[in-house]
């Protein structure tokens, strides 16, 4: 998905996406490994959007915590806010995701190598379904 999408295009089709959708549609965007931005979307709306990273000043964008209530609804989390405040606060952006995975137990990361790295006859079946 990263090598069709540029850094604003993949929200513009969450976007529209979520206007023909009953659940709420995510959009993750990483810029040049540096900055990482989350974005909720549901009936073609912004709901909230988390954005961080070590490049922000460079880029000129600002930080955005996000909502994150609406955040530990959307996931149906039971989770307290200030566990989510705490992993959106960390700096190492591969180490935020692996926490927001765990915690919200969905997958954020494209893990096309784990495809790679399966057994032939495994990857028969995945190419099948």
């Amino acid at each position: 998905m990263h090598s069709t999408f540029e850094w604003l295009t993949v929200h513009e089709v969450a976007e529209r996406l979520s206007k023909h959708l009953r659940s709420e549609v995510i959009s993750i965007a990483y810029h040049y490994d540096q900055i990482f931005e989350m974005t909720i979307y549901r009936n073609g709306l912004k709901m909230t959007t988390h954005r961080s990273g070590d490049y922000l000043d460079v880029c000129e964008v600002p930080y955005l915590l996000g909502d994150v209530e609406g955040m530990i609804r959307v996931f149906d989390a039971d989770l307290e806010s200030q566990q989510i405040v705490d992993i959106l606060k960390i700096k190492d952006i591969r180490q935020k995701v692996w926490d927001l995975e765990t915690s919200f137990n969905i997958s954020l990361e494209n893990k096309s190598d784990w495809f790679e790295m399966l057994e032939s006859e495994v990857k028969e079946i995945f190419v099948l379904i």
